[in-house]
C-alpha cells in the first residue's frame, strides 16, 4: 500500500529526541496528547487537499475553495467524530457544505475518507519489521539501504517509522556493456597486432625488391 506523504511534518509536535525515544519504545514522556494532536492534523491536512483539488476540478461557483476554508472546524470535528459510522461519514461530510452543488466532488469525498480509512488500519494493525530487499541489474554504485551483499540491498525499519516520517530508499547500479568491452578488445588487440606486424612485412618488403 502506499502511503502518502505526510503534509504536517511531526517536527511540529516532537522534538528529535522525543521521536528518538519513541522509535526506541522508550515513551516515558507522556506525548499522547502530542501524538493525536499531529495526527489529527495530518490526517485533516490530507483529507483537505484532497478537497481542494477536487473543488478546483469540479469548477462550480456555488462550490469553492473559501467555502472549504469556512467548513475547516466543522470537517475536523466530523472526522473525529468516532461515534460516526464508516459508511455515514460521506454524508455528514456532505452536509458541512450546506450546498446542492457538493453532488459534483461526492465521489472525490468517498475516494478520500476511503483511503484515509485504510491508511488507518494498514498503520494500526503494523506490527514487527519492515524489511525491502531489492535485487539491481548489474554493480551497484550507491544506495543507502542498510546491508549490500553483491548486487542486492536490504533495507530494515520498525513500522513505526512510517508513522512519522518520510523514507526515500535509493540504490544506483551501472550495466556493463560486456559486447562492447569485447568489441573494443579485439580493437585493440588488431591495433596492437599492426603496430607489430607492420614494420615485419614493410621490412620483407624491402628485402624481396632488393632481392
Amino acid at each position: 500500500m502506499k502511503i502518502q506523504k505526510q503534509l504536517v511534518p511531526v517536527s511540529d509536535y516532537l522534538s528529535e529526541k522525543e521521536l528518538a525515544l519513541y522509535y526506541l519504545n522508550e515513551d516515558t514522556l507522556d506525548l499522547g496528547d502530542r501524538i493525536e494532536a499531529w495526527w489529527i492534523q495530518s490526517v485533516f491536512q490530507a483529507f483537505f487537499h484532497d478537497m481542494e483539488t477536487a473543488i478546483q476540478k469540479a469548477n462550480q461557483p456555488e462550490l469553492t475553495t473559501a467555502l472549504l476554508a469556512s467548513r475547516k472546524d466543522t470537517l475536523i470535528n466530523i472526522l473525529k467524530n468516532n461515534d460516526i459510522l464508516e459508511e455515514e461519514l460521506p454524508l455528514y461530510v456532505q452536509g458541512a457544505f450546506e450546498t446542492p452543488a457538493v453532488k459534483w466532488i461526492a465521489g472525490d469525498i468517498e475516494k478520500s475518507l476511503w483511503i484515509i480509512q485504510r491508511k488507518n488500519e494498514y498503520l494500526i494493525n503494523l506490527n514487527g519489521d519492515y524489511t525491502n530487499q531489492v535485487t539491481m541489474p548489474g554493480l551497484i554504485l550507491d544506495t543507502n539501504a542498510d546491508a549490500l551483499e553483491g548486487s542486492t540491498v536490504t533495507w530494515e525499519f520498525d513500522p513505526n517509522h512510517f508513522v512519522w516520517e518520510d523514507h526515500i530508499m535509493w540504490v544506483e547500479s551501472r550495466i556493463v556493456n560486456r559486447w562492447a568491452m569485447i568489441v573494443t578488445g579485439v580493437v585493440c588487440i588488431l591495433l596492437i597486432a599492426g603496430l607489430i606486424l607492420g614494420p615485419v612485412l614493410l621490412r620483407k618488403r624491402r628485402e624481396i625488391r632488393t632481392a
